[in-house]
């Protein structure tokens, strides 16, 4: 999931980039289905409990995309931002290895008499 964060990290910082530049931008042609099969890889990472996938989903199926205007980069930078948010949050509660490996040692060295 870390490759797929830093993938949302990049998407995020371009369409902060492209709403400095114009906010009324609209997202276009092969964009639409680079940015569909990153976002759906996205919201099959998203936790059980989030109601974040159903604006995912509403934004970016062929369904919508097809029965509405072309999607605002602003709009979009929005929805980015959030998936964001929830992603780093759900890659932050997992534990890191080798720090977890690096306090073990230190832990065994302290002895019972020092706890964490």
């Amino acid at each position: 999931m870390a490759a797929l964060v830093d993938q949302i990290r990049q998407l995020h910082s371009d369409l902060r980039f492209l709403v400095e530049k114009d906010p009324e931008q609209e997202v276009q042609g092969t964009t639409v289905l680079t940015l569909s099969a990153v976002l759906e890889e996205a919201q099959s990472s998203l936790p059980a409990d989030s109601t974040l996938g159903e604006q995912i989903f509403a934004l970016i199926s062929p369904e919508s995309i097809e029965a509405r205007e072309p999607i605002r980069v602003a709009d979009l930078l929005l929805v980015v931002g959030q998936l964001l948010a929830v992603l780093e949050h759900e890659e932050s509660l997992k534990p890191n290895g080798r720090i977890s490996v690096a306090r073990g040692r230190l832990d065994q060295r302290r002895g019972p008499q020092y706890p964490r």
